[in-house]
């Protein structure tokens, strides 16, 4: 939590805890910087800035993620989020600066419960959470 005086010291945007200081911004103790060299940082994970160009099933999202090596830094140990990380992610999506496809369905590394056959995503045009199946193909962005 913050102390009063650095509430006081900035405005704070109503239902994120987000401080409107200069860039990074913070959210709970972790910056959220803008996206350069391929990745930005949000919730305290380094994110890929822009997603992978094509739809994949669950299989090969999670496969991507683990074989991603960005060009600028040949930067590794990515995976794929899991559902809370992507939900987490939407709800500060307007602070985040130079990142593309906001828009678009994104696998998450959660499997479904009890239905092996199904995984769930993240909605980011509206934050909507579902479960679909498998083989079903959406958009991927990894994490680390």
């Amino acid at each position: 939590m913050k102390s009063a005086s650095v509430i006081a010291a900035a405005s704070v945007i109503a239902g994120c805890g987000v401080t409107a200081t200069p860039m990074p911004w913070e959210l709970d103790g972790c910056p959220i910087t803008p996206a350069a060299d391929g990745v930005f940082e949000a919730l305290c994970l380094e994110w890929q800035a822009t997603p992978a160009t094509q739809e994949m099933n669950w299989s090969e999202a999670k496969q991507y993620c683990e074989s991603l090596e960005l060009p600028v830094d040949g930067s590794t140990g990515w995976r794929l989020p899991r559902k809370e990380e992507l939900q987490d992610l939407w709800r500060v999506r307007d602070m985040l600066v130079g990142v593309g496809g906001l828009n678009d369905l994104y696998w998450s590394s959660s499997p479904v419960s009890g239905a092996a056959a199904s995984a769930w995503f993240v909605y980011f045009a509206n934050g909507n959470t579902r479960h679909y199946g498998v083989s079903s193909a959406y958009r991927v962005r990894c994490v680390r």
